[in-house]
């Protein structure tokens, strides 16, 4: 068959999926009869139609995100380390059976992204095996925290993310973008093969505990006579866990009846895609022009920490697919009107509280009611100091304060990469205290939220932390969004 023919039969093939009719083609015209038939959205009709044609009956002409109906089964056609057998991979495959369920719910968390993260490591000619590597790393959860500060589905220290072009600055953590942090875990997992002599076992490891701690093993295992290779090195406990486990995790999927695991079914299809907006955008206004929930489009754009895209960029959102044509219509009729305003409408109304709050004697410039009563933000925090105990790191006295880590870098001014903190440094904490207050001091005012707004737009309106609205809020005591036209209670004071 010659190459021209080749390439005739692949866009023959891409146009039967996508409805577009060659003139003569045979392979298009079986696909659309079967979408008259009833199937007029389902690509995997048209991929059958397609597999049983005798033009394209040898596969090696079929890109492999055409060739396979299941995700499962692409991965599974592709596996490189499936067949490694080892009594550390036994173990971790019981480990992995111990929490069937768990890891079912894993897999199907892993749905809106595994079709991008396959098509990426097959174009940059990875092993599909790494695909399931969110799986051990962190459960595929985007907003996944180590006691190190990694984050993300890759676990990305601060460090290595900013040595891959990854952002981690207060509006916009890319660490938390799939699409963003999944180019960049692939960059640096070639460069760990590449410097492992194309040993892929080896660059995981490295992945896991860094290249010198690997290096450093392999050292030692030449001392004692052993081959350097990942199985003959003493790691840490994690470390040689991780590799056999990631193996374990493709035989399981690779023979899921074998193991007791039933696979959630996730189609061989894009979910997701990367959308250019070209101007700020709220994550509240995509929500409105899409009629897709804010929930979904706030999991798939949770590294923008204000709930809109940052002020210099970049304005490029996860969205799913079907939302991407609706949205690009809607903007294409507000043209080049703005779309986050600095404009706010503000419905006050002021009532007594009877719970006692700290007033802070930082006060503020007033703003008015619709009746012209002017108040104050009202601060309900003080600072105190906590003093650094030994043993203690961010993330454990985050947990004992009940905030995150985040919070307590920004009331300290400790920005991600500093040094760790040390027995008997001092932090800035935020409390309540509610001696010596005179409740009358103290009125709520009622503001209705706008469609540009979120929790960080809001506090800084007022000045106040977001932990002072949430605290008046109930609502907000499990979530961190709001939506339009939703009322809070801001605390304030009369001048």
């Amino acid at each position: 068959m010659s190459n021209s023919s080749v390439t005739l039969t692949q866009l023959t093939l891409i146009a039967a999926l996508a409805g577009i009719s060659f003139p003569g083609s045979t392979l298009a015209t079986e696909a659309s009869e079967s979408r008259a038939n009833g199937s007029p959205n389902q690509p995997e009709t048209a991929i059958a139609v397609a597999k049983s044609n005798s033009l394209v009956k040898n596969s090696e002409f079929l890109p492999l995100s055409l060739l396979h109906e299941s995700m499962w089964e692409r991965l599974r056609a592709e596996f490189e380390f499936s067949h490694i057998d080892n009594k550390r991979v036994d173990k971790q495959v019981k480990f992995l059976r111990s929490g069937l369920r768990s890891l079912r719910s894993n897999l199907i968390d892993a749905g809106p992204y595994l079709f991008h993260i396959v098509e990426q490591l097959e174009r940059a000619d990875v092993p599909l095996d790494i695909a399931l590597l969110p799986l051990i790393e962190s459960a595929f959860n985007p907003m996944a925290l180590s006691s190190q500060s990694a984050v993300g589905i890759w676990q990305f220290i601060p460090s290595t993310a900013n040595h891959y072009g990854l952002s981690t600055g207060k509006h916009y953590d890319q660490r938390k973008d799939v699409m963003a942090s999944t180019t960049a875990a692939i960059r640096y997992l070639k460069d760990l093969h590449s410097m492992f002599d194309g040993d892929w076992l080896l660059a995981l490891a490295a992945y896991n505990t860094g290249p010198g701690n690997v290096r450093s093993a392999m050292r030692k295992a030449l001392k004692r006579g052993r081959d350097p290779v990942y199985w003959n090195l003493k790691l840490s406990r994690e470390t040689s866990n991780y590799v056999p486990r990631l193996i374990a995790a493709t035989k399981m999927i690779s023979q899921p009846q074998k193991y007791g695991l039933t696979l959630p079914a996730l189609a061989n299809r894009k979910q997701i895609e990367s959308v250019a907006i070209g101007r700020r955008i709220s994550l509240t206004q995509i929500a409105d022009l899409t009629d897709v929930s804010i929930e979904k489009i706030t999991a798939l754009n949770i590294g923008l920490h204000q709930g809109l895209t940052p002020p210099d960029g970049p304005h490029t959102l996860t969205l799913p697919v079907e939302a991407t044509q609706p949205l690009l219509r809607e903007l294409k009729k507000l043209k080049r009107q703005p779309l986050v305003s600095n404009q706010t409408h503000l419905a006050m109304v002021s009532r007594e509280v009877s719970d006692a709050f700290v007033i802070d004697s930082d006060l503020h410039d007033t703003v008015a009611d619709s009746d012209g009563n002017s108040y104050r933000p009202f601060k309900t925090y003080e600072y105190k100091t906590h003093v650094v105990q030994p043993g203690d790191s961010l993330w454990k006295i985050s947990r004992q304060l009940n905030v995150d880590v985040e919070t307590l870098r920004a009331w300290n001014n400790l920005h991600e990469g500093q040094k760790s903190i040390q027995a008997g440094d001092k932090l800035r904490v935020a409390t309540l205290d509610v001696e010596n207050i005179n409740p009358d001091d103290v009125k709520l005012m009622n503001y209705r939220v706008q469609a540009t707004d979120t929790l960080i737009t809001i506090a800084d309106k007022f000045e106040l932390h977001i932990g002072e609205i949430k605290k008046w809020n109930k609502s907000l005591w499990q979530k961190d969004y709001v939506q339009a036209g939703q009322t809070l209670r801001i605390p304030t004071k009369i001048p």
